[in-house]
C-alpha cells in the first residue's frame, strides 16, 4: 500500500549510495501532469470572470428565500426596504452577493425572478444589465 502511494520507496532499496536527485522517468511524468493541472486550474479562473447570462431569484441576506413560494416575494421586499437587508442572487442553489455598484440595480428588482448579464468573481456578482425573467 505504501509503495503505491510513494513511488520513491520502490527506487530506494536501503543502499546508502542512493541519490535522491537522480533522474527518474516518473519524476518527469509527474511534473508534466502537475504543469497541465496548473494550466487547467488557471484557465478555469479566467473563464469564471467572463460575462455570462444567469437566471435566478433576487432574495435578501437575512431570510435567504429562494423564490419558490409566493410569500418569498413580499418577505424579500420587506426585508430589503424596511430592515436594510442586502440583496443576494440565488441561482442553482448558490447564494451570491452583489458588488457595491450593482446593489441599487438589484434592490429595484427585489423578490423577482431575473436574468442577469454580468460577471461572477468568487461569491460576488457584478451586474451589466438586469431584467425580469420570462
Amino acid at each position: 500500500m505504501i509503495r503505491a502511494l510513494c513511488p520513491s520507496i520502490l527506487l530506494f532499496d536501503g543502499n546508502p549510495s542512493y541519490n535522491r536527485n537522480s533522474y527518474t522517468p516518473w519524476r518527469e511524468m509527474i511534473m508534466k501532469k502537475f504543469a497541465v493541472a496548473a494550466m487547467l486550474l488557471a484557465s478555469m479562473g479566467a473563464v469564471s470572470a467572463m460575462a455570462e447570462d444567469m437566471t435566478g431569484f433576487i432574495g435578501d441576506s437575512q431570510c435567504k428565500h429562494d423564490g419558490s413560494k409566493a410569500k418569498d416575494v413580499a418577505c424579500t421586499k420587506a426585508c430589503i426596504q424596511k430592515k436594510g437587508a442586502d440583496p443576494v442572487f440565488v441561482s442553482e442553489g448558490k447564494v451570491l452577493k452583489f458588488d457595491a455598484a450593482s446593489v441599487d440595480k438589484a434592490k429595484a428588482m427585489a423578490g423577482e425572478k431575473v436574468t442577469i448579464d454580468g460577471t461572477v468573481s468568487g461569491d460576488t456578482v457584478t451586474v451589466n444589465s438586469i431584467k425580469k425573467a420570462s
